[in-house]
């Protein structure tokens, strides 16, 4: 499902007075799945130098730029946990940016450090949704497996790093249906290693998120300017079976299909994703969960939240994972991401 919301803009040709230089600062990873390869070409036929700016070197050599497009939240992550050639790379960002304060920078880096961070994020969240009675946060604790103490209600949870941008460890999370799974896994951290990037360490501080039944149907909602789109997504089920289960789930939110699927086609689709090996965590049938949901997501409250988040971070880029509870049709939001890894570079047209 898509759908669309945008200002109404002038119609019109505008002739293009001289070459246009925009600078972009992107992993090759976002250069990637973004859809920006191949890119410059396109840009470059309208008029426009496409190109990568070199934060090694001094921007004053490589500029001047009509535009600077950036992703740097994975930067500024790894700058604030002590890494000094990050660290180098966004001063050096900040202080091209600061003698040059009429530089058109897309997006601002003043609030880039809350969403490099879930207690951060959610916490902004919070105070956003306290004036919209109809969408929430779920519930959230911050503790180390070691010192969790989680009342029968928080059952089931999700479990996730703090860390909350470009990374493979943000990604890796945890189903934990009940007291036992908890005990089971806080037992299997123990006797391992770190998490090899999969396991969590016992001393970790982890963010804890209660699990909202929600048709196993997550609304990716991608933001960029005065317009949005909406993609429904398979997602993460919960049912009794996994409710008596003394099991816990490890899994990488990245690798969950990306699509729903016919039951004939299943078998083909599992072969396809076997990277993704809890089949009973996801439901395939598209027809029966969207017919379950598409009545409840409401649209006037999705446009209220972007324009207060908007209005909040400054932020062009966004996108922001939706959930509607079962039964109750309220809204929650689990998720928020600065310039998501999906978001696809031909929406700017």
């Amino acid at each position: 499902m898509i759908r669309w919301d945008e200002c109404d803009e002038n119609s019109g040709e505008t002739d293009i007075k001289r070459t246009l230089r925009i600078g972009y600062i992107f992993t090759q990873k976002k250069l990637n799945r973004s859809g920006f390869l191949g890119f410059a070409e396109y840009a470059k036929a309208h008029g426009i130098i496409f190109f990568p700016i070199d934060l090694s070197r001094p921007l004053e050599d490589q500029g001047p730029f009509d535009a600077i497009l950036q992703k740097v939240t994975d930067l500024f992550y790894e700058a604030q946990q002590g890494d000094q050639q990050c660290l180098s790379y966004v001063n050096n960002l900040k202080a091209y940016l600061q003698s040059h304060p009429d530089q058109l920078v897309i997006d601002s880096l003043d609030h880039l450090d809350i969403l490099t961070c879930r207690i951060k994020t959610f916490d902004l969240l919070d105070e956003i949704l306290s004036s919209y009675p109809d969408c929430y946060i779920p519930p959230f604790k911050v503790s180390s497996l070691n010192n969790l103490s989680l009342d029968d209600d928080f059952y089931p949870n999700i479990m996730k790093r703090i860390r909350a941008c470009s990374s493979k460890e943000s990604h890796q999370m945890c189903l934990v249906p009940n007291k036992q799974s908890l005990q089971n896994l806080i037992s299997t951290s123990n006797s391992s290693s770190a998490m090899n990037g999969e396991r969590f360490s016992v001393d970790e501080e982890l963010f804890v998120q209660k699990f909202i039944p929600h048709c196993a149907i997550i609304y990716k909602i991608y933001v960029f300017g005065s317009q949005y789109q909406i993609v429904t997504r398979p997602s993460i089920k919960f049912n009794q079976g996994l409710s008596e289960s003394s099991d816990y789930h490890l899994f990488d939110s990245q690798r969950i299909p990306k699509f729903f699927i016919s039951e004939a086609d299943r078998e083909d689709s599992l072969k396809k994703h076997r990277h993704f090996p809890e089949d009973q965590l996801i439901e395939w049938d598209m027809k029966t969960m969207y017919d379950k949901t598409k009545s409840l997501i409401c649209h006037d409250t999705i446009n209220k939240i972007i324009i207060a988040l908007k209005k909040k971070l400054g932020l062009t880029f966004f996108g922001f994972d939706l959930i509607i509870e079962e039964g109750t049709g309220n809204h929650f939001i689990i998720d928020l991401n600065y310039f998501p890894s999906k978001f696809n570079c031909h929406l700017l047209g």
